[in-house]
């Protein structure tokens, strides 16, 4: 990994999105609070999603704020089009494809939530599993997509 205040590579942008969602799933498993499995579960979507947009837009370094505020965003609606998968999603709906049931889920994370105390213990659960679940979870959706960009 880079030093602290380094930019970072679409590459280490997405190992931080994997470590979000290990997190998440080492929280969950260790009785951790709602709010923890809640936050990591969004911020792997959110660096996943960011890192795709990087390789997709062939961004060396993850771009100063001057010069694409857009990367700025945790509203995951934003961020899906900016990493260029709504289409994916959209032809996922109706399909019988999880992944469009699961972006339903997770498009009502925000981050604003890890500031809440005594936060729903299902809702906390529902955006884990949507996320991280091993066969039909949008990280594993988005690390394809992550892979195939060139």
């Amino acid at each position: 990994m880079p030093r602290l205040g380094s930019p970072l590579t679409d590459r280490q942008l997405w190992e931080v999105a994997e470590r979000w969602a290990k997190d998440a799933r080492v929280s969950a498993r260790h009785g951790g609070s709602p709010e923890a499995i809640y936050l990591a579960a969004g911020l792997a979507l959110e660096c996943a999603l960011k890192a795709i947009a990087m390789r997709r837009d062939g961004l060396a370094t993850f771009p100063a704020r001057r010069d694409r505020r857009d990367f700025y965003s945790h509203d995951l609606r934003k961020l899906i089009g900016l990493a260029g998968v709504k289409a994916d999603i959209d032809a996922a709906k109706g399909g019988g494809v999880p992944v469009a049931d699961h972006w339903m889920i997770a498009l009502n994370w925000r981050i604003e939530k890890r500031y809440g105390l005594g936060m729903d213990d299902d809702e906390a659960r529902s955006m884990l599993e949507c996320v991280v679940e091993p066969h039909t979870g949008l990280f594993g959706w988005l690390a394809s997509r992550f892979r195939t960009i060139a």
